[in-house]
This record gives structure tokens, C-alpha cells and sequence, in this order.
């Protein structure tokens, strides 16, 4: 059996790790750090207490591999997928803002989502429109 080293166990290793092992490797994961995840983790704030989540904060469906990894870990279903996507927000004035997206064929639940933001000026909800219209209309060839 090939024996290999992984560097870093943070989601790209450990998702390297667990493909090469399904590929019957013999892995080793080597992590400087003092937990698994890298930049994916969480910390407890030290004034408040409170929980603070650093690395991925949105988990959405098209993220095929991520999820696949999640699922051969056994981790998949400890997940909460919400049905429209909705994410607060707050700037660096404290003001709180919402991304609400309604239930809409993709991805025009998430232009209507973000039409509706109120952090974005009128000027640059029209210059995403017409990136929506790009992309839309996009089939690939260049």
C-alpha cells in the first residue's frame, strides 16, 4: 500500500485526505495547528463570551464537493439548509441590514435577494443587474 502525507488540516486537506484514503491510500495528515479545520473554526470572544465564527460562514447548495465531504464524513446531516436564503448582516456602524432571497427558480431568487439589500446604493444594483444579465445569457463559449 502507497503511504502519503497530507499537509494541513484545514478543509482542503482533510477532504484531500479522505480521497486518497477512499483511493486506498495510507494517509497521514500532519496539522501545526492545535485543531482540525484551519480557518474554518470557531472562538470564544474574550469579552463577551460569545461564539465567533471564523472561516466559512455560508454553506449553499451548489458547494457539490464541499457537501460530498460533509456526507462521507458523516457530517452532512448535522447541517440546517434553509429553505430561501436569508443572512444578516451588520456594517461597521453597527447598522444591521437582511439578504432575504424569495422562494425563486435559481438564480433569480438571489438577484431579487439582492435588489432588496439596502447596503447597496441604487447605482450598483443596476450595475449588478446588468452582471446578471451577462451571466445569464452567458453559454460559455467565451
Amino acid at each position: 500500500m502507497k503511504t502519503v502525507i497530507v499537509m494541513g488540516a484545514g478543509w482542503a486537506g482533510l477532504s484531500a485526505a479522505v480521497r486518497l484514503a477512499e483511493a486506498g491510500y495510507a494517509v497521514t495528515v500532519l496539522e501545526a495547528g492545535k485543531r482540525l479545520g484551519g480557518r474554518a473554526s470557531s472562538f470564544a470572544e474574550p469579552k463577551t463570551g460569545a461564539s465567533v465564527d471564523n472561516g466559512q460562514h455560508l454553506l449553499m447548495g451548489c458547494y457539490t464537493e464541499t457537501l460530498r465531504f460533509l456526507e462521507d464524513i458523516g457530517s452532512f446531516n448535522k447541517l440546517f439548509m434553509q429553505e430561501s436564503l436569508s443572512v444578516d448582516f451588520v456594517d461597521r456602524n453597527a447598522k444591521s441590514f437582511q439578504l432575504a432571497c424569495p422562494s425563486l427558480p435559481a438564480p433569480f431568487h438571489l438577484f431579487a435577494g439582492i435588489l432588496g439589500l439596502g447596503t447597496l446604493s441604487l447605482a450598483e444594483k443596476i450595475r449588478m443587474a446588468k452582471v446578471f444579465f451577462a451571466v445569464r445569457n452567458w453559454n460559455g463559449d467565451g
